[in-house]
């Protein structure tokens, strides 16, 4: 191989390797939202039970 040769290896696998690299963070970023927005549905639907299960113990202790 000459230098050219190695040059061009080397860009290439440099590019690929950057590709990669951007690939992950974007797929991190990605996970990382979803996970959030995951996390605020599950903390909504705790405080609707909450909400429910108290007016729920609320009207049982009016009927007693």
């Amino acid at each position: 191989m000459v230098g050219a040769d190695v040059v061009t290896v080397g860009t290439i696998i440099g590019a690929l390797i950057g590709t990669v690299t951007f690939l992950l963070r974007i797929l991190v970023s990605a996970k990382t939202a979803h996970i959030e927005s995951l996390e605020k549905q599950v903390a909504d639907i705790m405080a609707e039970r909450n909400l429910f299960r108290d007016l729920t113990l609320s009207k049982r202790r009016e009927d007693e």
